[in-house]
C-alpha cells in the first residue's frame, strides 16, 4: 500500500543526486552560507532527516530552501526536493496517521500530501513563521484533514438525497401555455413565466424544458458538472412547483437526466 508514497521519496532522492543537481548546489553553498558546513545534497538531508543538531540551525536552513523555492530559480526544483526529504520522518507520519481514510486509495493519499506540501512551501510567510519545519508538516496535516471533513460532508449531503432514479424522474413543468398549439408562442410563454418565477437557474431550465436538452448537456454549456446541474434542476422545479401551485401547474415525466 506504500508503493506510491516510497515511490515519491525515491524520485526525490533520484532528483538531488544527479550531475545538474550537483553543480547547481555548489552555487548555493557558494552565494548560500547556511549550506556551507554540508558537501551535498544528500549530506544535508541527512542532517535535517535526523533526531540530532539544533533545531534553530534546521529552521535556518528550512527557511533558506523556502525561499529559494519560491524564488522559482534553476535551484528552486532542487531546494524543495532537499526540504521534502529533509522533513519526510514528518510527512510519514502524516501519512500513516490518515491512511486509515484511504483504505482503497493510498495512492490518493500520496498525491494529496505531495501537493499540499508543495502548496505550503510556495505560499509560507517566513515572517509569520517561527518553527518553519513544525509549521510545514502540521499545516500539511490541517489541509488534508480539512480536504476529507469537506469531502465527507459532501457525502452526507448526498446520502440526504433521493437515489438518482427517484431525483432523476425526468420531470417537466407544464403551465396554462401548454394549450397553445403555437409552438413559438408556447416557448414565449414558458420563458416568460420562468423569468417571473426563477431567476438564477432559469436559463438552465429553459435549455432543459423548452431545447430538450438533457441536464447533463445544459449544465456542460454553463460550465456545471452533471451533478451540480442535476441539484440545481431539482432545487429549481420545486421552487417553481411552489411558487406557481395556485396555477394549476403540475409536474409530468419528461426533462432528461
Amino acid at each position: 500500500m506504500r508503493a506510491q508514497w516510497e515511490g515519491v521519496r525515491e524520485a526525490l532522492v533520484q532528483s538531488i543526486v544527479t550531475l545538474e543537481s550537483d553543480l547547481l548546489y555548489r552555487e548555493l553553498r557558494r552565494t548560500r552560507t547556511t549550506f556551507s558546513t554540508f558537501g551535498s545534497p544528500s549530506e544535508l538531508v541527512s542532517f535535517l532527516s535526523s533526531t540530532d543538531g539544533s533545531l534553530d540551525e534546521k529552521d535556518e536552513i528550512y527557511g533558506t530552501l523556502i525561499e529559494q523555492a519560491q524564488d522559482r530559480r534553476q535551484d528552486s526544483d532542487l531546494a524543495f526536493s532537499i526540504a521534502m526529504l529533509g522533513l519526510w520522518p514528518g510527512l510519514d507520519g502524516v501519512y500513516r496517521r490518515n491512511l486509515r481514510f484511504f483504505p482503497s486509495a493510498p495512492d490518493e493519499l500520496a498525491s494529496e500530501i505531495s501537493t499540499l506540501f508543495a502548496s505550503n512551501v510556495a505560499n509560507a510567510d517566513l515572517r509569520r513563521i517561527s518553527r518553519v519545519a513544525a509549521t510545514l508538516v502540521l499545516n500539511v496535516n490541517r489541509d488534508l484533514r480539512r480536504r476529507l471533513r469537506r469531502s465527507w460532508d459532501e457525502a452526507r449531503r448526498r446520502t440526504d438525497l433521493p437515489d438518482d432514479d427517484v431525483l432523476d424522474t425526468d420531470e417537466v413543468v407544464q403551465g396554462p401555455w401548454a394549450v397553445d398549439s403555437n409552438e413559438e408562442a408556447s416557448v414565449r410563454a414558458v420563458r416568460g413565466w420562468l423569468d417571473a418565477v426563477v431567476e438564477t437557474d432559469r436559463e438552465l431550465l429553459e435549455r432543459v424544458l423548452i431545447h430538450d436538452q438533457t441536464q447533463k448537456e445544459a449544465g456542460e454549456a454553463l460550465g456545471l458538472s452533471h451533478d451540480a446541474a442535476r441539484k440545481r434542476f431539482q432545487r429549481a422545479i420545486s421552487r417553481l412547483s411552489h411558487s406557481v401551485l395556485g396555477d394549476g401547474v403540475h409536474l409530468v415525466k419528461g426533462a432528461r437526466r
